[in-house]
């Protein structure tokens, strides 16, 4: 029964590759999540930041001193002429203060003073008067106001040679106390380590909202492709209350949170419309990577299916690492999908019921599928379970990591995409979905475990392997490796 047509009757799939930038909302609800997620390392680089700019900033200080004197230009009587002189005798001041004869004069006038710390001169010319200020910064005040009298003494000697006669009338004359212009604050330092390390922090939120490339939103998913949300999955606790950890997130369990269970019966509902209008009745599940919670919402979607009276079949294709029979309490030992390729069983023998749903269970296998799945005997099973139910509902590995979804996928009229949020990247996802996409497989996607306040119970990932997504923690090492060494014993 394996399908090479596609459906037919919908709209062919579209594959967007672009990439679209974030808006500032974006942005901040990211630098939020940030904050969220990782609050401890962040408090760490506030602390560390602020410290080490409150340590650099006591290290870096000094006092500074100023002394100042403000002359009034007098040359030839006309207001005009005397603002243009005055500007002129301001600008010249750094020039005649960096000659060496200059230097040697302030030097002599200044005596021993010269030798406690250097000293610099300043001018500001009073825009449309015939004013400039001139001013000695020293580290201590004994400096500033000996080069400040020093300056008084030899400069307007210094300036007649530079603009000829002229007559600079002293108006304003303010010697250095011992307080500095810049008093030493530690309150002040703390708060510019403080802000520091705000910033830093502030800094790194921005770059894990710029960098970020995961999926949080169905928004994000309009990047990458056009087919539609069947639902969000939210993040949910069991309320446990034995040391059971069969069934923990199965709709048989009653005491699943109102919400969670609800996002999954509204997503069986839609992707059952969806399926009726192209006439599918195999469904493949599948996802990017490891631990989104493919096999999860697969067992779900079946067990709604049943619960809506419609006969449904759950077929476990993730022969890297089965979960129906464990999830649902069958014997381990009972034969299924291997022993069915294998010639060892047929349709009949592999099929088991719980309640409502039948199943039909599959052991570990060490090579790829390619090397287990027989084409004839694939389309024999397909076509039987078929003709006797209505919904095959198809449990396959993550299709980023394996080639053996876009196997199975060729025995499926549709495909759901499993996406956790913030956890594959688009590039992976859009990788993962390009077979389905290629075949107009693909007819939605699920998020599963979005954040916010969907739900009354926290997350769901401290309750038994099932809230651990089975065994896939083993999988993490395999993103690093060639699909060869995946299908490895050792690896297995």
């Amino acid at each position: 029964m394996a399908d090479t047509s596609g459906t037919g009757s919908r709209p062919r799939q579209s594959y967007n590759t672009s990439y679209q930038p974030m808006d500032i909302n974006e942005i901040l609800q990211d630098c939020l999540r940030c904050l969220e997620e990782y609050w401890i390392q962040l408090g760490l680089v506030f602390v560390i930041v602020a410290a080490l700019a409150f340590a650099v900033l006591n290290a870096r200080y000094s006092p500074v001193f100023r002394a100042r004197i403000t002359y009034a230009v007098s040359k030839t009587g006309n207001i005009d002429a005397d603002t243009y002189v005055a500007s002129r005798v301001s600008a010249s001041i750094p020039v005649i203060a960096n000659i060496p004869e200059f230097r040697q004069d302030m030097q002599d006038r200044m005596g021993t003073a010269s030798a406690s710390g250097g000293y610099s001169l300043t001018s500001q010319y009073e825009e449309i008067e015939n004013l400039f200020t001139v001013t000695a910064t020293a580290q201590d005040y004994k400096t500033a106001n000996a080069a400040l009298a020093a300056f008084e003494s030899i400069f307007p000697g210094w300036a007649e040679q530079a603009n000829g006669t002229l007559r600079m009338d002293v108006i304003d004359r303010y010697e250095s106390g011992q307080t500095p212009s810049n008093p030493y604050s530690p309150w002040r330092m703390l708060a510019y380590g403080l802000l520091g390390g705000a910033a830093a922090c502030a800094g790194l939120m921005f770059l894990y909202s710029y960098f970020t490339k995961t999926i949080r939103k169905e928004s994000d998913m309009k990047r990458i492709t056009d087919r539609i949300c069947f639902s969000l999955i939210p993040q949910v606790d069991v309320k446990k209350r034995d040391k059971s950890t069969k069934n923990q997130l199965l709709l048989t369990n009653q005491r699943l949170d109102w919400t969670f269970t609800q996002s999954l019966l509204t997503a069986q509902t839609r992707i059952e419309n969806q399926m009726a209008k192209n006439g599918a009745k195999v469904l493949l599940v599948t996802s990017t990577l490891p631990q989104e919670g493919k096999s999860m919402i697969a067992a779900n979607l079946a067990l709604a299916f049943a619960r809506n009276h419609k006969k449904t079949v759950l077929l476990d294709g993730d022969f890297r690492n089965p979960t129906v029979a464990r999830e649902f309490g069958l014997d381990h030992e009972s034969q299924g999908l291997t022993d069915f390729f294998a010639g060892e069983a047929g349709v009949a023998q592999i099929l088991q019921q719980k309640g409502d749903l039948a199943l039909i269970t599959s052991s570990t296998h060490r090579g790829g599928l390619s090397s287990l799945i027989k084409e004839d005997r694939m389309d024999r099973l397909t076509e039987a379970l078929a003709d006797r139910f209505d919904y095959v509902v198809l449990d396959s590995p993550p299709a980023h990591l394996f080639s053996d979804a876009a196997i199975l996928a060729k025995y499926a009229q549709a495909v759901v995409y499993v996406v956790r949020s913030d956890m594959a990247s688009e590039n992976e996802i859009r990788e993962g979905m390009s077979a389905f996409a290629a075949e107009d497989k693909l007819i939605g996607y699920i998020i599963n475990r979005t954040a916010g306040n969907l739900s009354t119970y926290g997350r769901y990932g401290y309750y038994g392997k099932y809230g651990r997504y089975g065994s896939y923690g083993k999988y993490k090492h395999y993103i690093h490796l060639e699909e060869q060494e995946m299908n490895s014993e050792d690896s297995l």
